[in-house]
């Protein structure tokens, strides 16, 4: 971070507005991404001054980067459809100028969206097929767009083609030498896909080693995430006392804005707390977390979120409310499109109506 302001100071200086913005964007998106230094309030000005000085000086690299700080001030509170709109700008701004590898940085920001946000999965699917249709010949780029198709096609129900797709990226990655990139391939990419499929231990093993990745580096935005995920998944194979534990950890490292952390260590904590038949402390974290999800456009988030409360009603024995959420989660999943939560609404849903 010294490296970024002290070539900002240099910059200005100097009357060298372009180095001076390039180096502010690249300081503070590196700073709220990963180290939740301040929050998207205080990003967004910066953001929005970088997009009019870029503009100002027809600076189509500069733009690509102010658009993907822009995109992730929104990602942070769940304003899926802005960063989506964001993101796509950044993206379109390094293809305009040929540059793959700024393609490559600016891009997390629309897998994110596709996958979280209110776009209907098969929407999602056939952008990363016209995508990955591209002649793409940076091997980095190109693992990020199969990686991006993985994750969609995995949220659609194509779980071999999406494991092989995600497993290559992990690998290509990793020869790389980019092992946090590889981390977070694996804890949001794998992790996730074993979610969707319920198959738990595999899905605990790949969030652990992305939480671990990005804890290594100190990455506290992305470990407070994938620590609320995993959270969620130890309590599925009935280890509370780590489940409990990891919501500490994920209220610990999370800004108070990163609405994904927070809907997550709260979700898991009421599920831990209901079966620990601690009643109203479990009812409390449950609404809130579905209070968050609810204020955002994380359509997936809200379904989740909605699960989770649902799961605490049901270990309560109020089957009628347990039911209620797990039709609203079930209704969302039919919106996105995803069969395999689905299928898993549906069996919640069956357990508490009989």
């Amino acid at each position: 971070m010294a490296t970024y302001r002290e070539s900002e100071e240099a910059a200005r200086a100097n009357g060298d507005k372009r180095v001076e913005w390039v180096a502010t964007v690249e300081r503070s998106t590196l700073e709220f991404a990963h180290f939740s230094f301040m929050l998207a309030s205080d990003y967004r000005p910066i953001a929005t001054e970088a997009v009019r000085v870029f503009e100002e000086l027809n600076d189509p690299y500069g733009l690509a980067l102010a658009w993907n700080l822009v995109a992730w001030t929104h990602n942070a509170i769940g304003e899926q459809t802005s960063m989506l709109e964001a993101g796509l700008k950044a993206c379109s701004y390094a293809r305009a100028i040929g540059s793959e590898s700024l393609e490559y940085q600016v891009r997390a920001m629309v897998g994110s969206a596709h996958y979280w946000g209110p776009t209907a999965t098969s929407e999602a699917v056939a952008y990363y097929e016209r995508d990955a249709a591209r002649n793409i010949r940076s091997p980095l780029l190109r693992t990020m767009v199969s990686f991006g198709l993985g994750m969609m096609t995995g949220l659609a129900g194509d779980v071999e083609r999406a494991r092989s797709l995600m497993e290559d990226a992990v690998r290509v990655t990793n020869e790389l030498g980019l092992r946090v990139t590889a981390a977070s391939l694996e804890g949001f990419g794998l992790g996730g896909l074993e979610v969707a499929f319920e198959d738990w231990p595999a899905a605990i093993a790949h969030l652990r080693a992305g939480a671990d990745g990005f804890l290594s580096v100190g990455d506290q935005g992305a470990f407070s995430t994938l620590a609320g995920a995993l959270a969620l998944a130890l309590y599925e194979v009935g280890e509370l006392g780590e489940a409990f534990e990891y919501t500490e950890r994920s209220f610990a490292s999370a800004s108070v804005d990163d609405f994904a952390s927070q809907y997550m260590w709260r979700a898991a904590r009421g599920e831990v707390l209901a079966a620990r038949g601690q009643a109203e402390e479990a009812l409390r974290f449950a609404n809130e977390s579905v209070a968050i999800a609810e204020g955002t456009e994380g359509l997936m988030w809200q379904a989740d979120s909605y699960m989770a409360r649902g799961e605490v009603f049901r270990l309560l024995g109020r089957v009628e409310e347990a039911a209620i959420d797990f039709r609203r989660a079930l209704d969302l999943y039919v919106k996105k499109e995803a069969p395999n939560y689905i299928a898993r609404a549906r069996r919640k849903l069956a357990e508490v109506t009989g």
